[in-house]
């Protein structure tokens, strides 16, 4: 592959976040681009604080010095609050991780987290149909990926957080489904009846974290997944395959969001 030179005609995007260092998105954006002859980069931006986001925007609008944004923690929820126009999912999950501007000048967001790792599990083999599945963190990525995995087929998904706040605000935007979500303060310590457990909490973004949950239970031949991108393989992945489980990660992911959020910015 030739070296992928920038010059003044390329798009430039942003990949937001604190941290923004751990996100595999850039690599994978700026990979594609490079094979496919495409005019564009994106380049990590970290943000100090929410407040922000808002003359980010209105730079990004006025001078049209960047083409768009993705954004990693911890601002979904506050770009949402940015935006004047927003897509399905992000409409339900009042979460944004994609920005661009719309020809009125309207900031525009999506949220492909939940779409990016149902794409991972298809491109393991996973089958929903009548799963059970448990899910650890209720954060904007754990809840995107819960409201995806209904439309899937699954039969019941428990979903785990020490936020109360977070699991009230899960449940308002579940209410119609209430019957497959199960909401709980702690994981349980016995997973055999799961056919797929998966970590969106910050757990395992320092190599000396706890576990998530306890894998002693696991059952051979269930699938893992992992939110966490610091790592190609968190401790958390690396022990559910020595006990015989089908692992995503979180560069998987990533990797399944790429497609959207390239469609989304009208890159072919």
């Amino acid at each position: 592959m030739k070296p992928h030179i920038i010059n003044a005609k390329f798009d430039v995007y942003g990949m937001i976040g604190n941290p923004v260092s751990q996100t595999q998105t850039p690599t994978l954006f700026n990979t594609y681009c490079a094979e496919n002859n495409h005019p564009a980069v994106m380049v990590p931006l970290t943000i100090a604080a929410a407040s922000d986001l808002g003359p980010l925007l209105t730079m990004m609008k006025d001078s049209k010095f960047l083409s768009g944004l993705v954004s990693t923690i911890p601002f979904k929820a506050d770009l949402y609050n940015c935006c004047q126009q927003h897509g399905p999912a992000a409409s339900i999950l009042k979460r944004v991780n994609t920005v661009k501007i719309s020809p009125s000048g309207e900031v525009v967001g999506e949220m492909f987290d939940g779409i990016g790792f149902i794409k991972a599990l298809k491109s393991k083999g996973f089958v929903f149909t009548n799963k059970n599945c448990l899910i650890i963190g209720c954060g904007a990525a754990g809840q995107a990926i819960a409201a995806e995995l209904k439309p899937c087929g699954i039969s019941g998904c428990s979903i785990v957080d020490t936020d109360m706040s977070a699991l009230k605000r899960f449940q308002k935007i579940i209410s119609e489904n209430s019957e497959t979500y199960h909401l709980e303060t702690t994981a349980p310590k016995d997973i055999s009846n799961f056919d797929l457990i998966i970590n969106a909490s910050p757990l395992g973004m320092n190599l000396d974290d706890p576990l998530p949950c306890d894998l002693n239970t696991l059952k051979p031949g269930s699938y893992v997944g992992d939110c966490i991108t610091n790592f190609d393989e968190t401790n958390f992945l690396k022990i559910a395959k020595a006990k015989g489980a089908i692992t995503v990660s979180g560069a998987d992911m990533a990797n399944g969001q790429l497609s959207s959020i390239l469609g989304f910015f009208g890159i072919s």
